[in-house]
């Protein structure tokens, strides 16, 4: 029955235990698996395992009810696979070099430390700026994060020829 699957799966994985209660799993499990459009519930299931395990690994605070998990998976898996070679990672904190970050009165402007940083971007607000790492490496354009407060993930903008080309802000 529905039931039993959703405990055993729920009482078989720590990630799970990790993030919610029992009732809140299995609520969400119940509601979402059909509202996202999933064909059956250990499916769903599964990638939400899945999608748990990579911000486990890459130290993500994740979206625990997304609406759209599918995505969230999709585009956390797009950067947990980014790896950049030690080469490559010199000359990507090269590109920023000449930087200073700009304090505003409320706002502040501040580049990527490290490809690092990119990936951790685009799993907080959940976009893909992480496929970026490379346009960056290649000089094609920079990366840049509008914040209130040093760490928390506002906005991400891309700049080329010193114009803003696109904002991302969550989702």
């Amino acid at each position: 029955s529905l039931m039993t699957l959703i405990l055993s799966s729920y009482s078989e994985s720590n990630v799970f235990k990790k993030y919610y209660s029992l009732g809140k799993f299995a609520n969400y499990v119940i509601n979402e698996t059909i509202n996202q459009g999933y064909d059956r519930v250990n499916d769903f299931v599964r990638e939400l395992g899945d999608y748990l395990e990579m911000c486990n690994e890459d130290d993500i605070k994740p979206t625990l009810y997304s609406s759209y998990l599918k995505q969230t998976h999709d585009k956390t898996s797009r950067n947990h696979r980014v790896i950049v070679e030690k080469e490559n990672e010199e000359i990507f904190k090269s590109r920023y070099e000449d930087f200073k970050t700009y304090n505003g009165k409320k706002y502040m402007v501040v580049a990527p430390k490290s490809s690092e940083d990119l990936k951790r971007e685009g799993d907080n607000l959940n976009h893909c700026v992480a496929s970026y790492i490379k346009r960056v490496i290649d000089g094609e354009c920079l990366i840049f994060f509008l914040r209130k407060e040093k760490d928390e993930s506002l906005i991400t903008f891309e700049v080329r020829h010193n114009t803003i080309v696109q904002v991302r802000g969550l989702h």
